[in-house]
């Protein structure tokens, strides 16, 4: 039996992360891409990249076409834009595709009490910075930018408190909703198995 390898792509498509890992399956033994197991990490781009909508869409045009349209699993390891823009801004590619598990932050679950405050007292902060930044930005100058910078780390700024922040819920939930699969939240000391293999015990979950 020939021994089981591992291919990383490192997208280069700015200040953002993006990595499929295609991890051989050598029991298969037909070496194409239905034979291999396609595990994306994260998708995205830094807010105010230039022209960011047609670069994720190019990587993501190859992500589709190395892995044959299907991925076995997502994981999207934080609610930064960086890293998950591109689920939005190449949303038509995503529908096309099939996903087999979403694995997200514990922070994403919606039945944990903690990661919902923390979620809320986040959006609240963003929307207070950003509203304040909009009315002194002339004043600040170079500190203006900088400012404007970190928040481009949290996407597009929430214009009222009644809407959710865009991270998360237009990057993670969005790859879930582009597989039809529910993101399965992932806690500290806890291991989940591949799909078809068993979980590890968890040894401490998060606070709720």
């Amino acid at each position: 039996m020939a021994n089981s390898t591992v291919r990383v792509r490192m997208y280069r498509q700015g200040f953002g992360d993006c990595f499929l890992l295609s991890f051989s399956q050598a029991e298969n033994g037909a070496g194409n891409a239905d034979s291999n197991f396609h595990m994306l990490i994260d998708c995205g781009v830094l807010l105010g990249t230039r022209d960011p909508e047609e670069t994720m869409r190019s990587v993501v045009s190859n992500i589709k076409e190395v892995t044959g349209g299907h991925l076995n699993l997502v994981v999207a390891t934080h609610e930064h834009w960086d890293h998950l823009s591109g689920y939005t801004q190449a949303r038509e590619l995503w529908d096309s595709m099939r996903i087999d598990q979403v694995w997200v932050a514990w922070t994403e679950d919606a039945t944990n009490e903690l990661a919902n405050r923390l979620r809320e007292s986040r959006k609240h902060t963003v929307l207070k910075l950003s509203s304040s930044l909009a009315q002194i930005n002339t004043h600040l100058g170079a500190q203006g930018r900088a400012i404007e910078e970190v928040l481009g780390f949290f996407g597009p700024a929430p214009t009222d408190a009644a809407q959710p922040s865009g991270a998360a819920e237009n990057g993670a939930l969005a790859a879930a909703g582009a597989g039809g699969r529910v993101p399965r939240p992932h806690v500290p000391g806890f291991g989940h198995g591949r799909p078809g293999r068993p979980d590890r015990p968890t040894r401490d979950r998060p606070p709720r």
